[in-house]
């Protein structure tokens, strides 16, 4: 079990889309940088129920990849259960 109320976890690496999906920009490019980064706080005191604030963003590092500078993110609000 965790012992604090608040919690962050963070990732980064490439992601490469096999498929077009609706949030993509007009030049549909497939490989980008992405960031992740969640915040997490516990909702009882035994501390098995967070509500979470993520944001992913994906983006092509100011122009190395892909040759043109484009962004998009995702903000995501929900409860996580640990088991």
């Amino acid at each position: 079990k965790k012992s604090k109320s608040y919690n962050i976890g963070i990732g980064t690496g490439l992601n490469y889309s096999i498929n077009k999906f609706p949030s993509e920009t007009i030049e549909g490019n497939k490989l980008n940088a992405q960031i992740n980064l969640e915040l997490g706080y516990a909702l009882s005191k035994a501390r098995d129920t967070d509500i979470i604030l993520n944001l992913q963003h994906r983006c092509s590092l100011f122009g190395l990849i892909n040759g043109k500078i484009s962004g998009r993110q995702w903000y995501t609000i929900g409860i996580r259960k640990w088991y």
